[in-house]
């Protein structure tokens, strides 16, 4: 009998065990220091050319866990400035991500899937830009997940609605040759490692008001 060949979603689930152990053998401050210096450099240059008629943009960061890439002080220096951070929120397993508005002394609350957040009493935001949590990348620019697919299903609803730029956040030891994918996955514009900055083939462009 013919050996079967494995789902698109067998694929994933084997190759996310494997890197989710590579992420968590390299996970190190020094590391992330390296992308947030890249990611200030760039969001510095996305802030400055935004449109100055149009709303001052939202950036939404998350609380890293299992061995993320930590985004704290990327977050710390953009509320610094004045900028609006948010951390996301799981509301229901099946919907996208809503977003509260963070700021550093917030205390947080655990919400969904033991992920802290910030407080309900928080305002709700909608990010423009998001910076992305991921297990693994490709050139593409595709992301593997934890499996969930929330931020697959938010940027989709996001992107139905208005422009946005999608930052992924990783270790160069999460990047792979060509990730399994679907119809539902979705192309992140920039993905950022300690060593540099990466324009995805399908970077956007920030919106012209």
């Amino acid at each position: 009998m013919a050996d079967t060949i494995p789902t698109i979603e067998t694929r994933k689930d084997r190759l996310r065990q494997t890197m989710l152990a590579a992420r968590k053998a390299v996970s190190d401050p020094a590391l992330d220091a390296g992308i947030a210096q890249h990611a200030i450099a760039l969001l510095t240059e996305l802030l400055g050319d935004w449109p100055q008629d149009a709303p001052p943009p939202v950036i939404a960061g998350y609380w890293p866990i299992k061995g993320e890439a930590d985004p704290g002080s990327i977050m710390t220096a953009l509320n610094a400035t004045g900028q609006r951070v948010a951390l996301p929120v799981v509301l229901s397993l099946d919907v996208p991500l809503v977003f509260r508005q963070w700021t550093p002394d917030m205390v947080l609350e655990t919400g969904r899937l033991n992920i802290l957040v910030p407080p309900e009493t928080a305002p709700q935001l909608e990010p423009d830009i998001l910076l992305v949590p991921l297990v693994a990348f490709d050139p593409r620019g595709y992301r593997l997940g934890m499996g969930g697919g929330f931020y697959d299903r938010t940027i989709a609803a996001l992107k139905a609605s208005k422009s946005i730029v999608t930052i992924g956040l990783a270790y160069t030891a999460q990047a792979v040759d060509e990730l399994p994918v679907d119809q539902f996955d979705q192309c992140l514009d920039w993905i950022i490692t300690e060593q540099e900055a990466m324009s995805m083939p399908t970077r956007y462009a920030v919106p012209s008001v």
